[in-house]
Parts: structure tokens; sequence; C-alpha cells
């Protein structure tokens, strides 16, 4: 995991200037390269083959008149291993970092390679002809850009957070939509996966499918820890992960030491025999909530103040020694867990049931990714949430009611004999409630969704959406 920042105007301060701002994204290292015409930067936080060799931007060999491609990348792809296999004939490979195999993959495939990779990205590609910015299926890495002053302007510029285009002068940001890329010198944006066409029925072992994913997540060259809140969503996490790596380190959050959350987690890892690290939270004051807001880049009450509670907890993990965190975060939006998706879908046929998730799903890659991302690696520590991957995802939200019922039936049923029957009918609470975040802001802010608006409009303007290469005020 990483951040990455640049401009097709060539302009190296304004690069350095945003890789400053958001150099807590990649602690390890920092480079920064002008190729023709085009400066981009990454600040590195080295997770698989920590040796200077996997540093970025990274230079991968071209086919045409001698030239190098370029990659500037911002996350993990879970089958490197597999695509590095399919390709060791046609390349030699040096390092044992994904970040190769992606520069591989997109030499040998162009931006089509994009359908090949499963993991979690944002990334800027540069290869002799064309240049790209892309993000990963379901958007759960955040990519911001600036189109300057519109469709008929030279310059593009690019950074992993608002406040690197911020810091550069430049506020009418916008997101890449997840699944999409943008082709940065026509300006036209365009849909390189499309999740509604991807969702079909098929047949899958869930739990084996969730072991899987767990698996693959702990896979690093650095230590790796799970989040637990409590419930059942990080629970069944944790068990599967205590199951692969029986040294596995949980950690919780302390805000009020009453809440039943606390007292489950800390049961479970007694049961489990994990050892727990309890975290004391910050009771919230204006000045920490408004930080909170900035750093998640979020006007969202839920994120802002799970942020609050994560940003703390980001900064003992990573003193602690650990670089990765797992979360049980998307199986609530996955198996219809929330209590505004429960009740109306009483009366809702399969197609309307499989839509509420899949909105559910779609709203975080504006909401909770933004959040889960930066708040974590504002003390750079990544956050894996193995409930996402993509089989995971089209699996499940191919299901109707009955196969999936709200409530997380489904979830729930599959957790049977994985952990204790007592975690899985505990009633479920949000993760900020059950830390006791939301009463203590709600003490402090007379309005908190009002405050956290303004705190977003003042600090980066209005949010911009990216269409067709322009950008349009939400």
């Amino acid at each position: 995991m990483c951040g990455i920042a640049g401009t097709t105007t060539g302009n190296k301060e304004t690069v350095s200037r945003m890789l400053e701002a958001t150099k807590h994204r990649g602690p390890d290292s920092q480079g920064m390269v002008t190729v023709r015409g085009v400066s981009m930067g990454v600040n590195r936080l080295a997770i698989l083959d920590l040796r200077p060799e996997g540093d970025q931007p990274f230079k991968f060999p071209s086919d045409i008149f001698g030239q190098k491609n370029y990659l500037c990348y911002n996350g993990e792809v879970w089958n490197w291993k597999e695509l590095r296999e399919d390709l060791k004939d046609y390349y030699e490979f040096e390092t044992e970092c994904d970040t190769e195999v992606v520069a591989a993959v997109l030499t040998e495939y162009g931006i089509g390679g994009l359908e090949r990779l499963d993991g979690m990205f944002a990334l800027f590609w540069m290869d002799s002809q064309s240049c790209y910015l892309a993000r990963d299926r379901f958007g759960k890495i955040p990519l911001w850009v600036n189109l300057e002053s519109g469709l008929f302007s030279e310059g593009v510029t690019w950074c992993s957070e608002r406040k690197g285009l911020k810091e550069a002068g430049l506020t009418n940001s916008a997101l890449v939509p997840p699944g999409s890329y943008l082709d940065v010198r026509s300006k036209k944006l365009h849909k390189w996966y499309d999740l509604k066409k991807n969702i079909k029925p098929r047949s899958l072992d869930l739990l084996k499918s969730l072991r899987s994913s767990v698996e693959v997540r702990l896979r690093a060259d650095v230590p790796v820890c799970c989040l637990i809140s409590g419930g059942l969503d990080s629970s069944l996490i944790l068990k599967i992960a205590k199951e692969i790596n029986p040294d596995i380190v949980a950690y919780t959050a302390i805000l009020d030491e009453s809440k039943p959350d606390l007292l489950s987690a800390r049961r479970l890892c007694e049961e489990l025999e994990v050892r727990l690290i309890e975290v004391p939270i910050p009771y919230p004051t204006v000045e920490l909530l408004k930080e909170a807001c900035l750093s998640v880049e979020s006007n969202l009450k839920t994120q802002v103040e799970i942020g609050a509670v994560a940003i703390p907890l980001a900064k003992q993990i990573r003193k602690d020694g650990f670089r990765v965190a797992l979360s049980g975060e998307g199986a609530d939006e996955l198996f219809g867990g929330y209590g505004s998706m429960i009740i109306p879908s009483r009366k809702a046929s399969d197609e309307q049931w499989r839509n509420t998730r899949l909105k559910q799903l779609e709203k975080m890659s504006r909401g909770n990714f933004l959040r889960c991302s930066n708040a974590f690696l504002a003390h750079g520590v990544e956050c894996r949430l193995p409930y996402l991957s993509r089989e995971l995802v089209e699996y499940v939200l191919s299901l109707g009611k009955a196969e999936c019922p709200p409530g997380k039936g489904l979830l729930k049923e599959i957790a049977k004999g994985v952990i204790p029957e007592w975690v899985i009918k505990r009633e479920k609470d949000t993760f900020q409630g059950g830390v006791g975040m939301i009463d203590a802001a709600e003490r402090v802010l007379t309005s908190p969704k009002k405050f956290y608006s303004n705190w977003i409009a003042d600090a980066y303007g209005k949010e911009g959406k990216l269409w067709a290469g322009t950008i349009t005020e939400s």
C-alpha cells in the first residue's frame, strides 16, 4: 500500500507538495521522476519484498525502441504469484513484489490487463503511447483527479488523497469511479469492470472461499494483525486467521469500558487463546473530530466517527510493529446486516433484495473504503478486507432472499461450528456505536452532520463527478 501523485503539466514542485502532504501513506521510501512531460511520484509502504528494488515509480522494460514503461501503484494484488507464473517465460523478474507483476501484466496485455488483476488498487500507468489512471473493481483504494480548468486544459493532476491536491492549490477534484480508468491523454473515462454484469449464479463453497480470502490477505513480508470488535463479522475473520496463523494478534478499541462489544472481544480472544491488545481511544473534542473528518476526507457522520476510533487504533498498531490489519468490513453490505436494509426487504423480490445490497456496496467506494484506507494509512497501516474478494461478492450478490436472508442469515449459518454460538446470537451494533463514539460525539457537537459537511467543504471545496472527461459539481 502506498500513496501516488502526479501531473501531466510536468511541474515537479506540484508533485513534491502532494507527496509531502500524503507521506503518512508510505513512510518507507519516496520516489519521483519526470518522463515525457509527466511528473509522477510515490510514497511507499513496503509490505512485499522490502528491498529498494521494489520502490516506485517502477520502471519496466518495453519492447518498443528500448523505452521504459512506468508504474505508480497503490494497493495489493492477491493473485500476483499466479500471474507471475503465467509470464515467467516472457519476463525475467527481479523482485518478489506484486508491483513488478502488475507492470508486466500491463506491458503484456495493455490496459485490458486490469481484468486479470484480483486485488485492491489505484494506479497510474505510462507506456510509450498512453497514460492511464485506474481504480480497482469495487473502489477500495481512493484516487482523486483534477482536470485543471476543464476539458480543454492541458493538465491532469492526481493524488491518492484530496489533501495532496489541496496542497498543490487544487480544490475542484473528483474520484475515479470504481472499475474505471481515465485515459489521461484524451480525458475520456472508461468502464473496465461492471459488477452488475458479473453477478451470475454459480456454485461456491462459501466458507472455503472465505478461508482462501483470509489466507491470501495474511501473506506479507511484515507482521499482520486482526481487528476485532466483538461482533460476528470480525470474530469469524479472526477465528479463520487463527487457524492459519496460530500466533495472530488482535486489536480492539476502548472508549467506554462498559460496552458489550468490548466484553465480547475479551471473551472471544480468551476462548480462542488469541492475544488481545486493547487500545484506549481519546475522548473526542471538537478539534479531534475535525482532524478525523479532514483525515478520512468524508463528511458522512458514520465514516468520520469510525475514523475517530480507527486513527488512534492504527497509530498503536504501527507502533507495535504491524503494517497490515485484517478487518470484517463489508459483511453487513454483502449479507444485508443493517436495519435500514432488513426492514424494507421484508416485501422485496429477489431482484430488489439484490439491488439493495448492490447499492450498499457501490456506496462504499465513496464512503467506507475512503475512510478505511485513509484512517489506517494515516499511520502507515494497510487495512485488508477478506469479505470483499471478487469471488465472494459476485457469488453472494447472485443469491436471492431464501438463500441469503436479510439479517446476515447466510453468514450466521456458515459461522455455526466455527465460532462460538453466543457470538452468532449477539445483538448487532454498529462499530462506532459499540465503542461509544456516537454518544460521545453528540455530547461534543450539537449537529455533527452539519459540522462535518462544513469542515469538508471549507477544506477541499465541492466534490466533482468525473464523467467522459469533465468534472461537474455534485
